[in-house]
């Protein structure tokens, strides 16, 4: 048995792999919710995956680290992937990458208003996996033009990072984005995406036979397995999916998602359907069958035979949990003043702007 650890928002990953190319593996994994783990009085003794480990409040952290180490204790449950403390979120990452030159390029919290920085930059959350939220920004008041904009928008500056651009585009202009997992010891490739924008997409990427082709060369050949084998070592990440590019001969990782889209989830805007695009996904169906084989054995090599009745007691404080429902609450309402200011700019933006910065 797998107990796959998750968000209930970002559950569709898991859930629509689980319903469509996962079948095979469906019946040995369950799906557990962060939300749920307070109220829990017992755990089943299996293998566990704890993903989106970025997307954890400082309590949820703190009780997950807890529950993987009375887990491990135990001495009856399989693979424990991802750890609290041991694996890299975002910010971590790119700062140790940086710092052990395996980037080129810097990331800094937009907090620290001195730090150098080889301009261009863009602006993105620290978490979240929604892209860039600017354009590119030559040069330093650009990039507090636009950190005072999104201030205004309700973001917090301690919620964002500065990026450098590391341009990997090719000599005729595009940009690859590849994209391989890892999960317990395999290290598996997954997509290749070829685009003109700087900020490659899935749903903007070229969709044509050699694009589609390239792609299946990739996933067969995997030729970067060893770099990401040992990326993935140093970010202490056993569950996960790397987003990275290729400049010249070296690669520069983008970031790793712990709780990745597996497939083409049902919540994803659908590209618009062309024979040309119809032709791509039939020349892509190899690579997507390869990715599935290995992705499923994978699981395979990670599931725990164990009687499901076994279980490890499990306990959290009234305390614990009052302080999770407050940090909860906290974050809902800068959720709802985010999506309020944006609604509010939207229909009157210098109007909005000028209520917004007017002193109290």
């Amino acid at each position: 048995m797998i107990v796959f650890v998750t968000t209930r928002e970002g559950d569709f990953g898991i859930v629509d792999f689980l319903a469509g190319a996962g079948q095979p593996v469906a019946d040995r994994i369950r799906v557990l919710h962060y939300e749920d783990v307070a109220s829990l009085e017992a755990l089943p003794a299996a293998s566990y995956v704890f993903s989106a480990l970025d997307q954890l409040l400082p309590t949820e952290r703190e009780l997950v680290g807890e529950m993987r180490a009375r887990l491990a204790e135990s001495g009856r449950c399989g693979s424990l992937l991802n750890e609290p403390g041991r694996t890299l979120v975002r910010p971590e990452l790119l700062e140790q990458l940086y710092a052990s030159g395996r980037n080129s390029f810097r990331a800094v919290p937009a907090t620290e208003r001195s730090a150098p920085l080889r301009f261009p930059v863009f602006v993105r959350d620290a978490v979240a996996h929604d892209g860039s939220l600017t354009e590119l920004l030559p040069d330093r008041r650009r990039l507090q033009s636009s950190l005072l904009r999104l201030a205004v928008r309700g973001y917090r500056l301690s919620d964002l990072l500065v990026v450098e651009f590391c341009d990997t585009s090719n000599a005729d202009g595009t940009f690859r984005k590849y994209g391989a997992f890892v999960l317990g010891d395999r290290v598996i490739a997954r997509s290749l995406n070829v685009a003109t924008a700087w900020m490659t997409k899935r749903e903007t990427s070229h969709a044509n036979d050699e694009c589609a082709i390239e792609e299946t060369a990739y996933v067969e050949a995997n030729p970067h397995a060893d770099w990401l084998a040992e990326t993935f070592a140093l970010a202490g990440t056993d569950y996960g999916r790397m987003d990275y590019g290729v400049g010249g001969s070296r690669p520069q990782t983008w970031e790793i998602n712990l709780n990745p889209t597996i497939g083409r989830g049902r919540r994803l805007r659908r590209e618009a359907d062309t024979p040309e695009r119809q032709r791509a996904r039939e020349l892509s169906r190899r690579a997507r069958a390869l990715f599935y084989d290995q992705f499923i054995e994978a699981w395979h090599a990670i599931d725990h035979a164990a009687d499901p009745r076994d279980t490890i007691a499990w306990h959290v404080s009234a305390a614990a949990r009052a302080a999770l429902e407050q940090e909860r609450r906290e974050r809902q309402r800068r959720l709802d003043r985010r999506r309020s200011r944006d609604r509010l700019i939207g229909a009157r933006p210098i109007r909005a702007v000028r209520r917004l910065l007017r002193p109290r």
